[in-house]
């Protein structure tokens, strides 16, 4: 099983994959098989059954089938479903190749509002540096400059003096944002703008929910973004998006 939360352990139970979004087990559905009941109610929502990979439909219950990958699927996908109703963190993750697929599938699945972070980045730095009458050329020079040079460091203070543009940008939104291409801020060091924005998700003044969305580097269990870790507070706020969520195979087991 393709674990979703970066864990050490080898192999995690289809059950344990289901934790935490809103599912129960109950040994008496499909006829004494078994099956993961929502806790709200069944009227329209599915189950999730472990005994068999025939689908069937009816007013009150939907079975899927039983191919662990696909259970996981359902898990991720009712997770996300949880922290865009609810207001959440999510750092989710995908392999290179995917980033662009996972980003339409988000957008086309959920309502979200993206913000490409780089480009914000960007936008706010060349309006400082206008403000300053600092010349671009020179700016992007002290970009390529080693880091104990004057000319890095008077860019880190052209920086500064973006970011709070850039932090109010990310918390006037109403809606929960899909924050992609972060990279420029990971380069800079100020991925603590992500915990600050974490941290007061649903407060007042902070964000109705944050996503982030990058790719995995296959070298740290844990999400990284130009080797500069993404803030995570604990592994529930870390999703791998599957190859069988990317192509939808839990709602196509539906019949």
């Amino acid at each position: 099983i393709h674990l979703p939360f970066g864990s050490q352990i080898a192999l995690l139970k289809p059950d344990r994959l289901l934790e935490g979004v809103g599912l129960d087990w109950d040994p008496s559905a499909t006829g004494g098989v078994g099956a993961y009941r929502t806790k709200q109610s069944e009227t329209s929502l599915p189950t999730y059954s472990l005994g068999s990979r025939m689908t069937t439909r009816s007013s009150s219950r939907i079975s899927v089938a039983t191919d662990p990958e696909i259970v996981e699927a359902a898990a991720i996908e009712e997770r996300l479903r949880l922290s865009r109703r609810e207001g959440g963190y999510l750092v989710l993750t995908v392999r290179p190749t995917h980033l662009d697929r996972a980003r339409e599938e988000l957008e086309a699945r959920f309502d979200l509002e993206t913000r490409d972070l780089d480009a914000l980045f960007l936008d706010a730095l060349r309006a400082e540096a206008d403000r300053s009458k600092a010349n671009w050329d020179v700016v992007l020079a002290a970009d390529a400059a080693d880091r104990d040079s004057v000319a890095w460091s008077r860019l880190q203070q052209l920086v500064d003096r973006a970011m709070p543009g850039i932090e109010a940008t990310l918390r006037s939104a109403n809606r929960t944002q899909l924050v992609v291409y972060p990279g420029l801020l990971a380069r800079y060091g100020r991925m603590g703008l992500i915990s600050a924005l974490a941290g007061d998700i649903g407060r007042p003044g902070g964000p109705r929910g944050l996503w982030i969305l990058a790719p995995e580097d296959g070298q740290s269990p844990l999400p990284t973004i130009a080797g500069q870790p993404i803030p995570i507070i604990n592994a529930a706020h870390h999703t791998q998006l599957t190859e069988h969520w990317l192509r939808n195979t839990h709602r196509a087991a539906q019949v």
